[in-house]
């Protein structure tokens, strides 16, 4: 009987040796290719962009003033445009959409990054028949999808669309504010002695 304790307290000990060896294995690793793993995530998030604006080649975020419900904007490296991705809530849940705006201000592709929650129709928003509406357009019409006459809801997803709608509003928001920013960097004398 005293045998087989033994037994089980030098299989414990050897069990728990290897947990010990193999997590210090992995905390190494992990800290060695730490850099690597940001650097790889970094690249992944400024290709993102280019699922709505495909003429970007490379893209920075953006580091200025950021409208409300805007969590990112990303700017274009060769002046192709801007992708802003905006949070929207609804009562079935968040709605994160993404939007590309070309030189011009218009709008060449929309995205929904993340639904969290679909009910019914919810889902057809994520159509790109319907998302197409919005292509090419450089204003909405009206301040809200019931005051537009141009841009149909999605059938029982009424809410869902409004927040769709409620996104570009903000794109376009976004993008004046950007400009408004250059075009102050641009007047402002520099700063500087002789």
């Amino acid at each position: 009987m005293q045998m087989d304790s033994k037994k089980a307290t030098k299989s414990l000990l050897a069990m728990f040796m290897v947990m010990v060896v193999l997590g210090a294995i992995i905390f190494g690793l992990n800290w060695l290719l730490k850099d690597q793993f940001e650097k790889n995530a970094l690249e992944a998030e400024r290709k993102i962009p280019r699922m709505v604006l495909p003429e970007g080649n490379t893209f920075d975020l953006y580091d200025g003033t950021l409208a409300n419900k805007v969590s990112a904007c990303y700017v274009a490296s060769n002046g192709a445009g801007i992708a802003v991705v905006v949070n929207r809530e609804t009562s079935h849940g968040a709605i994160q959409i993404m939007v590309g705006l070309n030189k011009d201000g218009q709008i060449t592709a929309i995205a929904i990054l993340n639904q969290e929650y679909t009910k019914g129709n919810d889902a057809k928003i994520n159509d790109p028949k319907y998302l197409s509406i919005y292509i090419g357009r450089t204003l909405l019409r009206g301040n809200n999808l019931a005051g537009d006459y141009e841009i149909e809801p999605v059938a029982g997803a009424e809410e869902a669309s409004e927040a769709v709608y409620q996104a570009v509003k903000t794109a376009f928001l976004q993008r004046s504010m950007i400009q408004t920013e250059l075009e102050l960097k641009s007047t402002t004398p520099a700063q500087g002695g002789n």
